[in-house]
């Protein structure tokens, strides 16, 4: 069950009804727990196999609940969507003292967030770069013609169709919910957690793997955060100059 609190967030971010119950999850305490801790070391676990108690104190605030995102691997179209990206209601406070707006599992890797898009985004997203959406069907869901779709319904080979398709302009979103509310509007939109977690790993300057499969020969728009702060406009610039030369 979504929380109204998180639906509401969402729409506040011109976010379409039918992406937000796609792609929103509002998660329990066992599901923030069983994704945090996925890949502590096995010194971190006690010998029946329980969370020790330095890890579960560090994590108590964000284990009260929070939403998250899912998105798919482009490397295997037949799995389903994993969660990437998570927000908690309570936040836990960083080395910095600042609140972690955005929290992920100790030792995990950052991915790009590939979201659920239903039909009727679908179809816009593609009227607008200038593709036909039945003969698109065609090549990916032929049965779709016959047995006919709703318009809130996931279009599962949305992203196997963009990935084809280098005649659709992509923006990179710097988080899920901006990804989403351009995914909205009849944009194709990647998210990526940070200005940076667009690199193949930390330090580098080859683009992610991920992103890589749909670089080739499009065009794309980089659509991270504005600030006011002299360093952080330095910063997004340098970043935006790096994956523009990456891309």
């Amino acid at each position: 069950m979504l929380e109204p609190h998180h639906v509401a967030e969402w729409s506040q971010s011109r976010i379409e009804q039918s992406l937000i119950e796609l792609n929103l999850l509002s998660l329990s305490e066992e599901a923030i727990a069983c994704w945090y801790f996925q890949y502590l070391p096995r010194s971190a676990r006690r010998n029946d196999g329980r969370i020790r108690s330095g890890y579960l104190k560090a994590y108590r605030e964000p284990l009260k609940g929070g939403w998250g995102l899912a998105g798919y691997d482009p490397t295997d179209w037949s799995s389903e969507p994993e969660l990437r990206s998570f927000k908690p209601d309570s936040p836990r406070i960083g080395f910095d003292g600042k609140p972690i707006k955005y929290d992920l599992p100790k030792n995990a890797k950052h991915y790009p967030i590939l979201p659920r898009v239903s039909y009727a985004a679908a179809s816009n997203i593609f009227r607008n770069a200038g593709l036909n959406f039945l003969e698109l069907t065609q090549a990916f869901a032929p049965l779709e013609l016959t047995t006919g779709v709703e318009d809130d319904a996931e279009c599962q080979w949305f992203w196997q169709a963009i990935a084809d398709n280098p005649t659709v302009p992509i923006s990179l979103a710097e988080g899920g919910k901006k990804c989403l509310s351009l995914l909205s509007q009849g944009r194709c939109a990647i998210a990526v957690t940070s200005i940076t977690t667009w690199r193949a790993e930390r330090g580098s300057n080859k683009l992610h793997p991920w992103l890589s499969l749909f670089a080739p020969n499009r065009r794309f728009y980089l659509t991270f955060d504005q600030d006011i702060k002299p360093k952080t406009i330095r910063a997004v610039n340098g970043q935006c100059i790096r994956l523009g030369a990456a891309l």
